[in-house]
């Protein structure tokens, strides 16, 4: 599938939905509470595919030398999250961006880049020009740490597994949203990386992975993966 369809797509999908989709992102996930650990430096933030603005909750609950640290900007291709966002949090900045590859930031603007179930929507070929571009507005030093989302055991499972007989894109598919359901060219673009090959591609364009993992819900099952970068 061309990016271009891709992104339009996933553009298409967050402001249809922004609305109850931000009904559902109301608070932290505990699965990745441990991210505030990598905050404690503070520095200026960069929350690339902010979305609603909900990594705004989990700074704000933070002790309040360590908030003062921080200068947030969000960036998302969504118009209407960016709407909601600007709407919950009127003194922080948030700026909409057309393509994941293209920033409107000088080189080395960040010391910390966060990037929280994005890079699902990515293609290979879209993550590799957006992880060079975060690695070029990031400082030396400085800490991109990502997350997806993994499909667990349900209905996405069975949607995805139903897909890739009719895709042509190993990996990609479209999964199903509140009561829209998904078929092979309409719903929530979803691509499903492998730990292995979203820190093989950090890797690859000169990046340092010094953190990588899954987390799980309560009941055992893996809801998201992760990875934590540097730029040296």
């Amino acid at each position: 599938m061309e990016d271009k369809k891709i992104r339009d797509s996933v553009k298409k999908f967050y402001n249809e939905n922004a609305s109850y989709w931000s009904t559902t992102r109301q608070s932290w996930w505990n699965d990745l509470a441990f991210i505030k650990d990598y905050l404690k430096e503070g520095g200026k933030l960069l929350d690339f595919g902010c979305g609603n603005g909900r990594l705004l909750e989990l700074i704000n609950s933070l002790d309040e030398k360590v908030r003062q640290k921080i200068d947030y900007q969000g960036v998302d291709i969504s118009s209407r999250l960016l709407n909601y966002a600007q709407e919950k949090y009127p003194k922080n900045k948030f700026k909409l961006i057309e393509r994941e590859g293209e920033l409107p930031f000088p080189d080395d603007s960040f010391d910390l880049v966060f990037s929280i179930a994005v890079f699902h929507h990515f293609s290979p070929k879209m993550a590799e020009s957006a992880l060079i571009e975060l690695k070029r507005v990031l400082k030396q030093g400085g800490l991109i740490f990502l997350s997806g989302w993994c499909l667990g055991k349900g209905k996405h499972l069975r949607e995805y597994q139903k897909q890739q007989i009719k895709l042509k894109e190993k990996g990609a598919a479209f999964l199903s949203f509140h009561e829209k359901k998904a078929d092979s060219e309409e719903g929530r673009y979803y691509y499903r990386w492998e730990l292995e090959e979203i820190v093989g591609l950090a890797k690859k364009i000169g990046l340092d992975v010094f953190g990588q993992g899954n987390t799980y819900s309560y009941q055992g099952e893996e809801r998201n993966y992760y990875i934590a970068i540097k730029k040296v």
